[in-house]
């Protein structure tokens, strides 16, 4: 399936925005499929053989990880999970220096992304994107290497939230979820000053996270 970057109904919107000169007598139809093809064989051209970036955005605690394992095997992708290389690394032992080596690890990852998007598997970004100006900057970088993006953003209300924490917690309180960090007071407060909820337009995918009932 070729997939558009902005969706059909913002594909259509742009179509009529910069809609061809439309010769005598010919039908405006007629243009538009025209214009329609034109595109579709300029994006079968570019990415002919290569694989897509799904990159999902989300607060820490979201349901990311669980999003990203619940379509991978639909999507034939490989997940890349900044905690996981860290974790890997150094153990989560960062300290002050965690933002520092976690941006040197994503930068690490979009190239590698690259590399195996070039080769003709899907990749599914799996750590947050809590900026627009994040997002942006990944667009830009993918679409310099006619790479498609889509961007997936995991919505959950505050209560849910709350009890996902929680529930992290707890597990880590018991030794699981070893490459997770613990979710302090402090840490939410440092996530709700640099987080930027996206809009409709920036996303390609919105999910609405639903927690099981017992």
């Amino acid at each position: 399936m070729i997939y558009f970057k902005y969706g059909f109904t913002n594909f259509i919107k742009a179509v009529h925005e910069k809609e061809p000169t439309k010769k005598e007598n010919e039908e405006p139809r007629d243009v538009l499929v025209d214009y329609y093809l034109k595109d579709l064989k300029e994006n079968m051209t570019k990415n002919f053989g290569k694989g897509k970036i799904i990159a999902i955005c989300g607060k820490i605690a979201s349901g990311k990880t669980y999003y990203a394992n619940t379509i991978k095997e639909k999507e034939n992708a490989v997940i890349l999970n900044t905690d996981e290389l860290t974790y890997a690394i150094f153990d989560n032992e960062q300290g002050e220096k965690y933002t520092e080596l976690a941006n040197r690890a994503n930068e690490y990852l979009l190239k590698k992304a690259v590399e195996i998007a070039k080769a003709g598997c899907n990749v599914i970004l799996d750590w947050g994107f809590w900026k627009r100006s994040d997002r942006e900057y990944t667009t830009e970088y993918f679409e310099s290497s006619n790479i498609n993006i889509e961007w997936h953003y995991i919505d959950i209300d505050d209560i849910s939230w709350e009890e996902n924490i929680n529930e992290r917690n707890n597990k880590m309180d018991n030794g699981e979820n070893a490459t997770d960090f613990y979710v302090t007071d402090g840490l939410k407060k440092k996530l709700m000053e640099n987080w930027e909820t996206p809009t409709k337009e920036e996303i390609d995918v919105w999910y609405s996270f639903e927690r099981k009932k017992l």
